[in-house]
C-alpha cells in the first residue's frame, strides 16, 4: 500500500540524470583532447550535427544544461572555446569530461593518478 509521499519498503526512487532546478547545476571539467587543442563541439545533440569552428579547451569548466545519453549540452563557466554547445562526455573508453565534486575538484581517476606521478 502506498502512503502519500512514501514508497513501499525496498523500493527506491530512480535518480534523475540531471539535477533538479532547485539544486546547483552539475559542473564538468574537460579532461580530453589535450593533443588536439580540446574537444569537438557541435550545434546539436546529434553527433552528425554541424560542428562548431572552435574546440572546447582541455581544462575548461562547463555547467550541464542537459544530458542525453553520453551527449552533454553545456554552458561554459571558464576556459577557452564556444560559450555553449553539445559535446560527448566520452569517446570509446576514454573520458572527455568528468563531473567536478562539490569542492570544485574532479575525482582523480585511478589510472590518471599513476600517470600524473610519472615524469615525462
Amino acid at each position: 500500500e502506498l502512503v502519500r509521499g512514501r514508497r513501499p519498503a525496498g523500493q527506491r526512487r530512480a535518480r534523475p540524470l540531471t539535477a533538479p532546478a532547485a539544486m546547483a547545476p552539475t559542473r564538468w571539467e574537460v579532461v580530453g583532447g589535450a593533443d588536439k587543442g580540446g574537444i569537438l563541439v557541435r550545434a546539436g545533440v546529434s553527433t552528425t550535427s554541424e560542428q562548431v569552428a572552435d574546440r572546447l579547451a582541455t581544462g575548461s569548466v562547463v555547467e550541464e544544461l542537459e544530458l542525453a545519453g553520453e551527449r552533454l549540452q553545456y554552458q561554459k563557466v571558464s576556459g577557452e572555446g564556444p560559450p555553449t554547445g553539445w559535446v560527448s562526455i566520452k569517446l570509446k573508453d576514454k573520458a572527455l569530461l568528468v563531473v567536478l565534486e562539490e569542492k570544485g575538484e574532479p575525482p582523480p581517476p585511478a589510472s590518471a593518478t599513476a600517470v600524473a606521478a610519472t615524469p615525462e
